[in-house]
């Protein structure tokens, strides 16, 4: 609950065992912040960021927040693969502008580079599994106009670089490392 309520860090960081259920706290972190913070201009965009993209919409959109969001909150889908049920965007009802769009979750991942990110201005974000840790700087200065916050879950087994396990000894500043209890699943 820590991760979950947490509204002070920049960016928070949740750690946990395969089946922790670290996904699903995070995916209800992302419902919870879109649901209940006005985006600051229509149609802001909320990025949720997974290694691969079929990956990331299936599993963060597919098995989890399509099941959270209610279904009276969404205005409109634009599917990367309406086959498979995988959302390139998902438009949300704004909450105060009757017919405007807030929220936009947009669906990325991690192998279209930073490049892909370049120039845009977000509201916040979610990564899904280890980011390559650069990434991270580069989606943050996104959020610079807003302020926004973002987060991240991933199980630490076998971390690809030394950042990490350096970023959790001495965090940066505004990071936080939340831990779930994998004894009360």
């Amino acid at each position: 609950t820590a991760f979950l309520n947490d509204r002070e860090s920049d960016f928070a960081i949740c750690l946990g065992g395969n089946g922790s259920g670290k996904t699903l706290v995070a995916a209800h972190k992302t419902a919870r912040y879109v649901m209940e913070t006005p985006p600051w201009r229509p149609r802001l965009p909320f990025w949720i960021i997974g290694e691969k993209l079929d990956q990331v919409c299936a599993v963060c959109w597919g098995e989890k927040l399509a099941n959270i969001i209610p279904e009276d909150s969404i205005a409109d889908i634009r599917w990367h693969n309406s086959k498979a049920m995988h959302p390139k965007s998902v438009f949300l009802k704004h909450p105060t502008i009757p017919g405007e769009i807030g929220w936009v979750l947009e669906f990325k991942s991690y192998e279209q580079g930073i490049g892909s990110m370049k120039g845009y201005s977000i509201g916040g974000y979610w990564c899904n599994e280890e980011i390559p840790y650069q990434m991270v700087f580069e989606i943050q200065a996104r959020c610079r106009e807003y302020g926004s916050p973002g987060w991240a879950d991933f199980t630490p087994i076998e971390c690809k670089g030394t950042e990490w396990p350096d970023a959790y000894e001495k965090p940066p500043d505004g990071w936080r490392f939340f831990h779930l209890n994998t004894l009360r699943n």
